[in-house]
């Protein structure tokens, strides 16, 4: 709504300064009719201010209608109530708070429910917040760790063993650089920490596919927090910017 009113007085003070310009042709072409038969004259001038003034005629009426339509275009109570909604509800999504009725709600008022799709796995818990995840993530380093250690054909008794022997180590939690697993479960694990999902993401994609087994839940549930909260951003954005829009 304060984009439209901001809309319609720039509009409306676009049409005094055309009202202006009218107001100063009409007099100077008025002059000029008045005395024509004045030294210098000449009927192409007469001309030229003519079209002048026709020119900003047609100006000043699109202006006006514009003005008019901005004015005068309806702002429905669904869409007011669906901006409101849609507002508490990325906030909501955002603090990590159970959504349930707020979600019910949204989706009464939009004409496709499943753009509210990625929410709908956390309306009952709340969408996990960043530093949650990070945590969660720490929790599965070491099992990360193992599964590279681990050399391939052990028998189960073997890797079991040799688990156990590894228990307790010694290793780096920061964005340090390097190749090996160490270092890159290193990294994933930091910027966890520092609420940098994506970055996470994309440092576990480049671990192989057996040491990256211990994270694929925590991999979906991070990728599910981001399409919820995107989602949630993206349908508030819309919602506010249809109230503006005629």
């Amino acid at each position: 709504m304060a984009a439209a009113e901001a809309a319609v007085t720039k509009l409306t003070e676009q049409l005094a300064q055309t009202g202006q310009r009218v107001d100063a042709v009409a007099k100077s072409a008025s002059a000029t009719v008045a005395a024509p038969a004045s030294p210098g004259v000449q009927p192409a001038e007469l001309d030229a201010v003519a079209a002048k003034v026709a020119t900003v005629e047609r100006n000043l009426a699109a202006l006006q209608q514009q003005v008019t339509q901005r004015a005068n275009a309806p702002v429905t109570d669904k869409a007011v109530r669906l901006a409101v909604l849609a507002a508490g509800l990325r906030t909501l999504v955002e603090r990590g708070t159970p959504y349930t009725a707020e979600l019910g709600a949204a989706k009464q008022l939009v004409s496709d429910p499943q753009t509210f799709g990625p929410l709908e796995p956390f309306a009952a818990s709340g969408v996990p917040s960043a530093l949650v995840l990070g945590r969660e993530l720490s929790d599965l380093a070491p099992a990360m760790l193992k599964a590279g250690d681990l050399p391939a054909g052990e028998e189960y008794l073997d890797r079991l063993q040799s688990q156990a022997e590894r228990l307790v180590r010694i290793r780096p939690v920061k964005d340090q650089p390097g190749s090996d697993l160490a270092a890159q479960i290193g990294r994933a694990e930091a910027k966890a920490r520092n609420a940098d999902l994506a970055g996470a993401l994309a440092e576990l994609a480049k671990l192989p596919a057996p040491v990256r087994a211990p994270a694929e839940p925590w991999i979906k549930k991070a990728e599910a927090r981001q399409a919820a909260v995107a989602a949630a951003q993206r349908v508030a954005t819309a919602a506010l910017t249809a109230l503006a829009t005629p």
